[in-house]
């Protein structure tokens, strides 16, 4: 329990350092507050244009009604990509916490438990796929989620290393 909470600190303390950075002298906040460009959104939806192209569906993000939430679509992912890499800062410091509570077992100090490896591991995998499908539900997912897929992921991912047996 006491590793969920170093994790939880880790995990906060990063998030909010990058949420208050100022990358360039733009003066936004470069995660959620500065809106993707249109540019950007528009490069992003060439790109995955093409595979419907090349089957021969023609995939509408223009002014029409349904392309209106595929470009909501896209402009979500183009914010998800932004915050990439905090969250491979944070699951890094998750699975280096998770090695560090680990090392305590093999010295006979806590056990390793496995339904906690079991649960981590069930955690993670739900997170991942939380992460990566819902900025691109053409619904009106909340930005804020991805916050909340990505600290899961990088939670249950150190509990898992941190459970795992003494001797693999």
């Amino acid at each position: 329990m006491k590793f969920l909470l170093i994790l939880l600190v880790v995990a906060a303390g990063i998030l909010a350092w990058a949420w208050w950075a100022r990358p360039g002298s733009s003066g936004s906040a470069w995660i959620v507050d500065r809106p993707p460009s249109e540019t950007a959104i528009d490069r992003l939806a060439d790109v995955v244009s093409e595979p419907f192209r090349f089957l021969g569906i023609e995939l509408e993000v223009r002014e029409s009604s349904p392309g209106l939430a595929v470009r909501a679509a896209l402009a979500r992912v183009v914010i998800a990509w932004r915050i990439v890499p905090v969250f491979a800062l944070v699951t890094t410091s998750a699975i280096l916490a998770g090695l560090i509570v680990r090392e305590s077992a093999r010295f006979a100090l806590r056990f390793s438990s496995p339904t906690l490896n079991y649960l981590g591991k069930r955690l993670a995998a739900v997170a991942l796929v939380a992460g990566l499908t819902l900025p691109i539900l053409p619904a009106g997912v909340p930005p804020w989620s991805i916050y909340v897929s990505g600290i899961l992921f990088a939670i249950g991912v150190g509990t898992y290393v941190a459970n795992l047996p003494v001797k693999l």
